[in-house]
């Protein structure tokens, strides 16, 4: 039958080991959120709340474990740490997400051996939890992620040769928004991430060149506004085109405005205001740039430039 082969067997005794972690490290009773993970035998697992199942074979797919607490964990001995070790049974699992759970980091069990397993994984959402680099060893095992999101963690090291992320060359779609990740892109971990369409590194302390950002020539969206990249533009970013979203606003790069913007013809928003960039805007940057948008580029120019760029609005514009 739908859904029991997998789910009796080996499944739902692990979903229910879930929900008795989950309620372990909350001071609220968890059977008020996770209501349909029942013991009931009768019970088809692949139409309880938060779960997703494969429809032929009734395998797990998806665990949507985001805000489980509820906002309610007790905090009196610091942040929860997350057990790696319990999902290890769903190993069709592709997309797991445990965003919004205030985890620190992760127990020192059988973490990496347990995740290793999970090799058909493609998404992982830990965005909005406190882990530290700790955690890195853990995620490096999830060779077959394509997508990683960290957003609002306290990532540090997360590009530093042999011990960042450089292991995971299947990834498409990195956000590490909002850590404290520190001091210079390694190009040698960069170099690794080929395959990346989606790069966000808003808000961090990164500092340096954005040199290093060449290597990944794939990238659709790239953003590292509000960290400390400095000295000018690298040229090599003329060959990143594929960019449909640039954003390089609230940084130290400094140097005459970047020409090589003119040959990312494929750019629909720009940002690089709030910088060190010397001399005057000049129009003729955007004039081959047909895709971009009116209303995104005023973010980039000063008011005193606009009266400029709205004369040449219908020319910019005539192809969308």
């Amino acid at each position: 039958m739908h859904g029991y082969k997998g789910c009796l067997e080996n499944e739902r005794p692990a979903l229910q080991k879930l929900k008795a972690f989950f309620k372990s490290i909350s001071n609220q009773n968890v059977d008020d959120i996770l209501t349909s993970w029942v013991y009931d035998p009768m019970s088809d697992c692949c139409d309880w709340e938060r779960v997703k199942c494969n429809g032929m074979t009734g395998r797990i797919i998806e665990l949507s474990l985001n805000s489980t607490g509820e906002h309610t964990y007790d905090f009196s001995d610091g942040f929860p740490l997350l057990n790696l070790s319990l999902f290890s049974p769903f190993e069709e699992l592709q997309t797991l997400d445990l965003s919004d759970n205030f985890f620190k980091g992760c127990y020192q069990n059988e973490g990496s051996d347990s995740l290793r397993r999970l090799k058909q994984l493609k998404t992982l959402n830990l965005g909005y939890n406190s882990l530290d680099d700790s955690s890195l060893s853990y995620l490096t095992s999830l060779t077959s992620l394509t997508t990683l999101i960290l957003e609002y963690n306290n990532m540090v090291e997360v590009f530093k040769p042999n011990r960042g992320l450089g292991n995971l060359r299947k990834l498409e779609l990195l956000n590490l928004q909002f850590n404290k990740i520190n001091g210079s892109l390694s190009s040698e971990v960069l170099s690794n991430l080929k395959r990346l369409k989606f790069l966000d590194l808003n808000d961090n302390s990164i500092s340096g060149s954005a040199k290093g950002i060449c290597e990944l020539k794939n990238l659709l969206e790239l953003d590292i506004s509000r960290n400390y990249f400095d000295g000018e533009l690298p040229y090599c970013f003329s060959n990143m085109t594929n960019l449909h979203i640039l954003d390089l606003s609230s940084n130290e790069l400094s140097g005459k405005l970047p020409s090589c913007i003119a040959n990312l013809t494929s750019l629909q928003y720009l940002s690089f205001a709030e910088n060190n960039f010397e001399g005057l805007f000049s129009f003729n940057l955007l004039a081959n740039l047909s895709k971009l948008q009116i209303d995104k580029i005023y973010k980039v120019v000063e008011l005193d430039q606009m009266n400029e760029l709205e004369a040449n609005s219908t020319e910019l514009v005539k192809n969308k």
